[in-house]
């Protein structure tokens, strides 16, 4: 059970990423005359977009969500870098789209929040994203050495104060000087053989109150360095040279491989003007082309300047455009460079509402410079060109999600699905064309979930306010669906799951507060006359914490559905539809306790096709799977590993059945951070029937499988990204077959993937210990004092199995051994059915466990995470028998033992005490810690980052 490796043959492979991160400056432009390229950061993954074929490349290798990228100036080498563990910088070739380096950043770093590639290619600048200190390093990533060249702390400002720097680019004309920015101050750096010099100057004797400081950039306009830093006041701030700072210039090294042999001082810069270009808004990306400065504005404006600041040419949003606040400006690398006195490139906006726009020069028409005077623009400047692109407002290459995206479905029965976003949108994305086929969108709403009805001629949307909208399936609108519900009075619980009855005749949700919500498509009880619509019947609050799920189930025809909610209480509760009604309210049934230590995380209903009914697959915090009988009343039937990916499954789907699933049935699976897959059937706590892949680089919201089981989706939640992933089965099960020393059917080769999943593996100590302690329960059972020949029979009685797994580490509690009972009496059962024979005569007294089943039992029922020392201390506080000293309160702890929980008798406590103390007693006043390392056995964490275990 591993996460598979990018070169492997995938049971996953990645086709499309809809969306993309819009709050960073990651966009760049790749076009030139000979290719019309767009890089772009989806998530982790690197997008290199086609805009002639629209067809997506996709630069896998971060774990981590992408943070900054760059671009070199002959467009040949695209730099990614993301931050938090194992981040890293990696240099691709933007020609075969293959990556050429891999950087990974010193841990301190924790990961990079901006950096710049040199204009001759070869050197790389990054900001560690960590605060504590924050520091500037280069990179020679053209060399063999894997860490910087220099690193330099940032240093705190002359008042003192410390500033995060967030944007950093490089001298286009000399390549050893670099600016920074903070949202404070603005630092000038140098750098050569002695490393890194840094220059802070300051702006205090200029009275005009500043907005934050955004983005800087070098221009040239003279033998002098210059520079320009934006500000969220629409202001910008000009940099020059102290003309006192007379020094012989160091020769332009644009072009230069070699550093200067000692590092110059930084440049000395004074702020030479303020200037207002944005009057209503932030400029928010600014950059140079050719010899214009170029501003990008949160009120969507793209405004160009000459070297005095005098406004030339502008772009504001023109017809239905209406693109938003822009992120990211990239313009396109062209031989051409003037018409007119003017560029003639095209270049691509990137908006905070998830629109890329792509603009056109050709399209410039001539036109006023629209009043604008004040803030350096100067009147004499009289004819400015006002570009107005084709298709009013540009050519949108693609849309994005503006918000959080939490809700996914797949569509019944086309190639499509439905997002949500915490924005408000809502859309149906074609999973053919990748384009938006319609979309919603609900001002002033969070959407979180959303559900399809079977014949798909509705769509639920549960929003955070308590909402619940019906829209209609083929246009996501609210046309005669029963418009929305406000299902609670003060509007503060969130829906946050939904789904339809297969019928179609009732809808259920579940909020945040722990409450089941029922609909009913009928004509409303006051007025049977009118015509059907969504009715709202009631709702029940049957848990105190989150709800896991809620779901119907079929039954037969002509009976009501059934109605069940799981909930993080561990409590599973079946509702009766029959006989609620709006009077009445949403009536409960039944409830069960469904779990005693571990957490419900996720829920999926499944018909067993041997025994003809439904089961229940109740996944849980302790990566387990256990399996139930939806029969009333509801039975335990199995406890099996689940995928053991650190975190626990969220989300199960079924795929559905039919040609490319010929080899059995499969389940998709997503786990609550990075990982997604696929297990083959049936479970048993096979590791190779199960295979995952990292998905998205932090939370998954949400899963969704295509109607005709060729794609899985997921989303990102955060990362506003939906993955689509191309499902290929055959290789899962080649996988499954090879497991099997190549699909031998003996009881050891059966046996072979299970081993992999203990310590050492087949022939290990452990392994040994375990075949040791086997037979030993054998001779036990004759009597170790046996004068008479022992007979080896190859099985144990089943109550030995308890005794065997407490000698290997592994203490059940009774609710652990009665679900072992309940899973192998349910096991013999089943097998005497189906080889003829009456299954009542199933005694639990006469059930022997052969060698492999009992390995396999221990792997499938054993703790996967193993209790800390700070979780026991932990509980121990929880029950209140830990003074405020840190020391162990034995009398409070020897009653709680007896009368709570699995009560231990007094014979019990004092046999437990008089093993683990030697004396039968414990010290009172005991520090914490020593009772857990000394009495109970624990161990601290070892070096290489295990958990500590019983010995």
């Amino acid at each position: 059970m591993a996460v598979e490796g990018a070169g492997s043959a995938r049971a996953l492979t990645l086709r499309w990423c809809f969306g993309f991160n819009k709050d960073i400056n990651g966009m760049q432009c790749i076009s030139d005359s000979m290719r019309q390229l767009l890089f772009y950061p989806a998530a982790n993954t690197g997008v290199l977009y086609n805009i002639d074929s629209e067809r997506q490349t996709h630069l896998q290798g971060h774990v981590n969500a992408i943070t900054c990228t760059a671009v070199s100036r002959d467009k040949h080498w695209i730099v990614s870098a993301d931050r938090g563990r194992d981040s890293m910088v990696i240099v691709w070739d933007s020609t075969n789209a293959s990556p050429v380096r891999s950087l990974f950043t010193p841990p301190e770093f924790y990961g990079t929040a901006a950096m710049d590639i040199s204009p001759d290619g070869m050197y790389i600048v990054t900001l560690s994203y960590g605060l504590s200190p924050q520091r500037i390093a280069l990179w020679e990533w053209t060399a063999e050495r894997t860490e910087p060249l220099y690193v330099h702390l940032i240093p705190h400002a002359h008042d003192g104060t410390s500033d995060t720097q967030v944007h950093v680019r490089f001298n286009p004309n000399n390549i050893h000087q670099v600016v920074t920015n903070g949202p404070l101050k603005v630092m000038f750096w140098s750098w050569g053989d002695a490393g890194w010099r840094c220059d802070v100057p300051r702006c205090a004797e200029y009275n005009q109150k500043l907005g934050l400081f955004t983005q800087s950039v070098f221009f040239s306009r003279s033998d002098q360095t210059e520079a320009v830093s934006a500000t969220t006041s629409g202001d910008v701030v000009m940099w020059e040279e102290l003309p006192q700072r007379s020094k012989e210039k160091t020769e332009e090294t644009q072009d230069a491989a070699v550093p200067l042999v000692t590092s110059p001082d930084p440049p000395q810069m004074r702020p030479l003007k303020i200037v207002k270009l944005h009057h209503h808004g932030a400029i928010n990306v600014i950059t140079v082309m050719d010899n214009y400065i170029v501003t990008g504005g949160a009120e969507g404006f793209v405004r160009f300047f000459d070297c005095e600041c005098r406004i030339n040419h502008w772009i504001e949003e023109q017809g239905e455009l209406n693109a938003g606040p822009l992120t990211a400006i990239a313009f396109k690398l062209s031989d051409k460079h003037s018409i007119d006195g003017f560029f003639t490139d095209d270049f691509i906006i990137q908006t905070s509402k998830a629109h890329m726009v792509m603009i056109g020069a050709h399209e410039e028409k001539e036109k006023a410079p629209m009043g604008h005077q004040a803030g350096g623009w100067s009147n004499d400047h009289q004819i400015s060109r006002f570009y107005e692109a084709t298709r009013p407002g540009g050519m949108r290459l693609f849309e994005g999600m503006s918000g959080e995206v939490h809700g996914l479905v797949a569509h019944p029965t086309h190639d499509a699905f439905v997002c949500c976003t915490q924005s408000g949108q809502v859309q149906m994305w074609s999973t053919k064309t990748k384009k938006i086929i319609c979309q919603n969108i609900f001002e002033g709403l969070s959407a979180n979930c959303v559900a399809f009805e079977s014949r798909a001629q509705f769509v639920a949307v549960g929003c955070s306010n308590g909402i619940v909208k019906f829209l209609k399936g083929d246009r996501l609108t609210e046309e005669s669906t029963g418009g929305h519900h406000q299902t609670n009075s003060d509007g503060v619980a969130a829906i946050t799951r939904i789904v339809f009855s297969h019928c179609s005749l009732h809808a259920a949700a579940a909020d945040s507060d722990g409450c089941v919500l029922l609909f009913n498509w009928a004509a409303p009880e006051e007025d049977s006359t009118r015509d059907k619509q969504w009715v709202y019947i009631g709702r029940h609050r049957a848990h105190r914490k989150p709800i896991v799920d809620v779901f119907f189930v079929k039954s037969p025809p002509g009976q009501f559905p059934r109605l069940i909610s799981v909930g993080e209480d561990r409590r599973l509760v079946e509702y009766d539809i029959q006989s609620s009604s709006v009077f009445a309210g949403l009536r409960v049934k039944a409830h069960q306790i469904v779990e005693q230590f571990a957490i419900p995380t996720a829920c999926l209903v499944v018909y067993d096709q041997e025994e003809e009914h439904d089961v229940l697959l109740l996944a849980n915090s302790q990566l387990k799977i256990k399996i139930w009988d939806l029969s009333s009343p509801l039975r335990f039937q199995k406890t099996v590993l689940g995928p053991a990916f650190t975190h626990p499954v969220t989300k199960m789907m079924m795929l559905p059945t039919n040609a490319t699933t010929e080899g059995g049935e499969h389940m998709a699976f997503i786990t609550a951070e990075k990982i997604a897959g696929l297990v083959k059937f049936p479970l048993d706590g096979n590791p190779t029937k199960v295979m995952g892949l990292i998905a998205h680089p932090g939370m998954i919201a949400n899963l969704a499988v295509s109607h005709d089981a060729e794609y899985m989706l997921t989303a990102g939640g955060p990362d506003l990204v939906v993955n689509l992933w191309e499902i290929e089965l055959a290789t899962l099960d080649a996988a499954v077959y090879m497991g099997h020393e190549g699909g031998g059917q003996s009881d050891t080769s059966r046996l072979d993937p299970y081993c992999t999943m203990i310590d050492g593996g087949k022939g290990g100590d452990v392994y040994e210990e375990i075949v040791d302690y086997f037979y030993y329960a054998q001779l036990k059972r004759q009597g170790e004092l046996s004068t008479s020949s022992f007979k080896i029979e190859g099985h144990i009685p089943l109550d030995e199995v308890p005794n065997l797994w407490r000698a290997l580490g592994y203490y059940p509690t009774d609710w652990q051994i009665n679900e072992l009972k309940m899973q192998l009496l349910h096991n013999r059962m089943a097998q005497a059915k189906a080889s003829g024979e009456p299954p009542e005569n199933v005694k639990l007294a006469d059930i022997k466990i052969t060698f492999q089943e009992f390995v396999i039992l221990y792997i499938n029922y054993r703790p996967v995470l193993n209790v800390s020392i700070e979780e026991i201390q932990t509980a121990l506080e929880s029950l209140k028998v830990v003074r405020s000293d840190k020391r162990l309160l034995v009398d409070p702890l020897t009653q709680i033992l007896s009368e709570r929980g699995e009560r231990m008798s007094p014979e019990e406590l004092e046999t437990v005490l008089l093993d683990l103390t030697g004396s039968g007693t414990i010290e009172p006043g005991l520090p914490v810690k020593q009772f857990i390392e000394q009495i109970l056995g624990f161990q601290e964490v070892v070096a290489d980052g295990k958990q500590p275990q019983a010995p």
